[in-house]
């Protein structure tokens, strides 16, 4: 029963999924009354988790379940849901009545059978019960009855006596301190919880993760990154090897080069003592071959001339194309990984420090200019002036040097990333270009060994393999620009340009502002301002200051007639 139990779950679960992924609509609007039931808590489902699980889906899923759901809707419409059909048909037809038929038997052996044994059965046991059972009950209650009663009225005593009069006591103070502690809890503690959350939010967001993200870019990042790209190197190197090698496997020489001479492999790989005895048994063999022309064996040395021309040329061609391919692919891992870990790792981290440095030195400027102000002496002399003056300057100077310092932080950054995105790079280039390189030097060198033992080679062809030599070093350039013209590593070059000019920007901007700070502190030190107004002021310093002596005078001249009135009052009253 229990494996019964686990098939029938196991098929109902694969159901439910493949439904799910393949039969359900897009979105719950679309449900209608033909969709499955497990559509609706589906989409239900997906949409309060799709802002979690959205991101991996697409990255993941998205691209197989795409691939698949044509042939998933294909089979739906043309073998799933006829056999539905057939089967729902089949059963109004054949099955319904049988199941009717199985219903009305099984309630006349139910009323027959089962019912009348069952009425025995308890009439049995009601028997059972009141022979045996209810006289030990009984017996047991007669016991136990007095302690009951003893301690049920205790219980009612001690309650009347003493929790009821407790809690009638306590439940004033307990209903002040409830709606104390709500008050507390609504005006005072979960505003201030959510405050400090927020404050620790801002603070890890836009403070300590920064500073993390910038150490581990800049200090751990790298290393990893050179190793992921040697081993990286080191496997294309081997798979484009492999690729050449299966290649090279091919069959090509032709009958007429094997007549004339000796395989070109055996001569690359033996010594000159074997070379010499399989030079031998060749001139056995063509002894007794039937003797050729001259022109004949001319025709065949050229053959054999154009096919070695042209079968390395479509061997290195294959072996330039797969190696531009894996270049390509390799280009763009490299500069995918340097855009989301470096430019939207380090270089945003560093435009946020860049922003917080920037509010927090006007923040600090202000407080300095406010505390200058307050520093100077009632009298006003020009010494005093002078002097915080200097100050103000060495607080503007101060605020410039943290900002340009991480401004400057911002350029060197940039300026490495350049640097390691061309080395990893030119590092991927050179690797492939080195083992085409390789590839290239065993071809020309078997076809200049293969040459130098045959009879009838002319200038001329020698001519054609230089010419072919030319062909492969422009190849390689070709393979190598595929590197530097990449679409990602001009992406990547743009991208981090563009966090530079942010940040750039972002500085601008605050010299711009501790620019207009330093004149307002200025105006504010000869108007002996201490305000937290730093706008900037159109009004003469000496006009603002007469101002500001004139409502200082007429204030304390309103509130000594307002004390002179108090005083007069409490005469006539006295």
């Amino acid at each position: 029963m229990v494996p019964l139990l686990r098939l029938i779950s196991r098929l109902l679960a694969w159901y439910a999924v493949f439904t799910a992924l393949f039969r359900c609509p897009s979105s719950a609007a679309d449900i209608t009354d033909n969709s499955p039931v497990v559509c609706k808590p589906y989409l239900t489902s997906r949409t309060f988790l799709a802002p979690y699980i959205e991101p991996y889906y697409n990255e993941y899923a998205a691209p197989y379940l795409n691939a698949v759901r044509p042939y998933t809707a294909s089979f739906e419409q043309n073998i799933y849901n006829p056999s539905f059909e057939f089967g729902k048909q089949s059963y109004k037809t054949y099955g319904a009545p049988r199941v009717l038929q199985a219903k009305a038997y099984g309630q006349d052996q139910w009323k027959t059978n089962l019912r009348p044994k069952i009425h025995a059965y308890q009439s049995q046991a009601k028997q059972y019960y009141d022979m045996s059972i209810a006289p030990q009950l009984e017996k047991t209650w007669v016991v136990a009855e007095p302690y009951y009663i003893l301690t049920r009225d205790y219980v009612l005593c001690f309650y009347d006596l003493y929790i009821l009069p407790a809690y009638s006591a306590c439940r004033p103070y307990a209903d002040k301190t409830y709606a104390v502690g709500e008050r507390f809890a609504v005006e005072t503690g979960i505003p201030y919880a959510k405050s400090t959350w927020a404050s620790t939010v801002i603070l890890f967001d836009r403070t300590i993760w920064p500073q993390v993200r910038i150490l581990y870019g800049e200090n751990v990042e790298p290393q990893l990154v050179r190793i992921r790209e040697r081993l990286g190197r080191y496997r294309d190197g081997k798979k484009l090897k492999t690729a050449f090698e299966d290649i090279d496997s091919t069959p090509e020489p032709s009958a007429a080069e094997s007549s004339i001479t000796p395989d070109a492999s055996t001569i690359s790989s033996a010594s000159w003592t074997e070379s010499s005895e399989e030079s031998s048994v060749v001139a056995s063999e063509e002894s007794s071959k039937p003797s050729l022309t001259p022109e004949q064996e001319e025709e065949k040395v050229r053959e054999t001339i154009a096919n070695d021309l042209k079968n390395w040329q479509e061997k290195f061609a294959k072996a330039a194309d797969k190696g531009t391919e894996d270049l390509e692919q390799r280009v763009k891992e490299i500069t995918d990984r340097q855009i989301k870990s470096q430019v939207q790792g380090v270089g945003e981290a560093l435009i946020v420090q860049l922003e917080e440095t920037s509010k927090s030195e006007c923040s600090k400027f202000k407080k300095a200019v406010q505390k200058i102000v307050k520093g100077l002496s009632e009298e006003g002399n020009s010494e005093d002036a002078h002097k915080a003056e200097e100050e103000l300057s060495a607080a503007v100077r101060q605020a410039g040097l943290s900002i340009r310092g991480k401004a400057q932080a911002l350029r060197n950054w940039k300026e490495a990333f350049d640097r390691e995105t061309v080395s990893l790079v030119y590092a991927a280039s050179e690797s492939t270009l080195e083992v085409i390189d390789n590839i290239r030097d065993l071809g020309l060198q078997e076809i200049g060994m293969r040459w130098a033992w045959m009879d009838g080679v002319t200038y001329k062809d020698w001519s054609k393999y230089h010419e072919v030599k030319k062909t492969f070093d422009m190849w390689r350039t070709e393979v190598g620009s595929v590197a530097t013209d990449h679409e990602g590593f001009i992406k990547a070059k743009d991208a981090a340009v563009d966090i530079e000019s942010r940040g750039m920007a972002v500085a601008e901007e605050t010299a711009k502002e501790l620019g207009r700070l330093k004149e307002v502190g200025k105006w504010k030190i000869q108007a002996a301002d201490t305000s937290d107004d730093f706008s900037s002021k159109h009004v003469p310093p000496g006009v603002a200051g007469i101002a500001q002596n004139v409502m200082k005078q007429a204030s304390s001249a309103s509130e000594q007639l307002a004390g002179t009135h108090q005083g007069a009052t409490n005469g006539q009253k006295a």
